[in-house]
């Protein structure tokens, strides 16, 4: 009877798996068919040179804007049903939105200081990679507020309204402004704002700061923020240094092929990640524990399986995307598909992986392995760029997701009471 029960159980939690994943795979669609398109697009239109500087600059601002909203957005995902069901969530709320504007006041003159002042970019450039930051950083947390409570139908227009204006509104404008980034970071600030007036139907307003929440909040996220922080320096790093090492045209051409083999495992894999990680959580407070290691292991099978089809169908369409993207570089870009592709599903399997760590609070762990894994990739891109060009940087990618892997399998292992799924 108990087995039967357990079965039960299971299966009602893969059932709700099902149905969540599905929508974010809805949710998922237009945003990421307009950026793969939009990667396309601007690469025709703007050129490698100009994309690149647009894609070093939005790194920045959206790697700043991780580590100012990272801490807070862990911290929402893991206790949103706890407060919800203690009757402590307005307390939680004010404290998050009073933090979240702190924190994006930091992360705004850290970026100007250690970012911006090295690189070649105009005033309007510079302020407007600046005025991502605190937007972005808002709706990070507000997407969190709404992800937690398993309603994830309610971000489809506000992630559908921001992937269109990042797209469209720099097609407008090139109609009167010049082919410029500024016109591409106009485009992200709008589409962030736009998304974020969406979602402020579900909003989290500033207020008096509870400093026991604060604690909890502090506690919980800053492994997490950092963790965050990190995974996010990974994406930006390797053609931050390509601009600095070769030039912008060749950050151009890295940038536009890692962000189409992102964007595209983004719409066959985060649907798993996005749809099991709140209701792990909430499975994990209500106490039920194996059930929860149950689904984990499920949805892992699942990752594995889409990351494998993933990398073949990339691999099977190479030529065509590196005719599109780099045209007459495509040779020289022949090599970068399949490492950026191997990296992108060996790390998205390693996001499942560590729920092992994070659902038992061990995140500090994560945050070490992570540390070392981005220590080994930056050491790598600036060993292998100078000697091979853009393709060393991708390898990098393999380096940085593999070495990820291996820590937080060796970290479950060394850890007390942390297990593999």
């Amino acid at each position: 009877m108990e087995q039967d029960q357990q079965s039960a159980l299971a299966e009602s939690a893969r059932t709700t798996f099902h149905a969540h994943a599905a929508t974010y795979v809805v949710i998922n669609l237009l945003p990421a068919v307009l950026g793969v398109a939009s990667v396309f697009i601007f690469i025709r239109v703007f050129g490698h040179a100009v994309y690149g500087q647009y894609a070093v600059a939005l790194g920045i601002s959206l790697t700043a804007a991780t580590y100012a909203a990272g801490w807070l957005v862990q911290s929402i995902l893991r206790f949103q049903a706890q407060w919800e069901r203690d009757g402590s969530g307005a307390r939680f709320a004010a404290t998050v939105g009073t933090s979240l504007l702190a924190a994006s006041a930091v992360a705004i003159i850290a970026a100007y200081i250690i970012a911006l002042t090295s690189l070649e970019i105009s005033f309007a450039g510079a302020a407007l990679t600046l005025a991502v930051i605190p937007l972005a950083a808002a709706y990070q947390v507000t997407f969190a507020t709404v992800q937690a409570r398993l309603e994830p139908r309610r971000v489809l227009i506000a992630e559908s309204v921001k992937a269109a204006a990042l797209v469209g509104l720099p097609l407008i404008l090139l109609l009167w402004l010049p082919h410029t980034p500024a016109i591409l970071l106009l485009g992200v600030v709008f589409g962030y704002g736009a998304g974020l007036l969406v979602l402020f139907r579900w909003r989290l307003r500033p207020g008096n700061t509870d400093r026991e929440a604060l604690t909890v909040l502090w506690n919980f996220g800053w492994p997490l923020g950092l963790w965050l922080g990190f995974s996010q320096l990974l994406a930006v790093v390797d053609r931050y240094l390509i601009a600095h090492m070769l030039d912008f045209a060749a950050a151009g051409s890295y940038a536009s092929v890692f962000d189409l083999t992102r964007k595209g495992f983004l719409l066959a894999l985060s649907p798993v990640t996005l749809a099991v990680h709140p209701m792990l959580t909430r499975l994990w407070t209500e106490e039920r524990r194996a059930e929860a290691m149950n689904l984990l292991r499920y949805a892992l099978r699942w990752q594995i399986a889409l990351s494998a089809v993933g990398v073949i169908g990339l691999i099977a369409i190479e030529p065509y995307l590196m005719a599109s993207l780099l045209g007459k570089g495509a040779a020289a870009g022949a090599g970068l598909l399949l490492p950026l592709a191997m990296g992108s599903a060996i790390w998205s399997i390693s996001l499942l992986l560590h729920k092992t760590l994070e659902l038992r609070n061990r995140t500090r762990l994560m945050l070490w392995s992570l540390m070392g894994a981005s220590a080994l990739n930056i050491a790598f891109d600036i060993v292998a760029i100078p000697r091979v060009g853009i393709t060393g940087a991708a390898w990098g990618t393999v380096v940085g997701s593999t070495a990820y892997m291996i820590f937080v399998i060796l970290a479950a292992r060394a850890a007390r009471g942390a297990s593999l799924p």
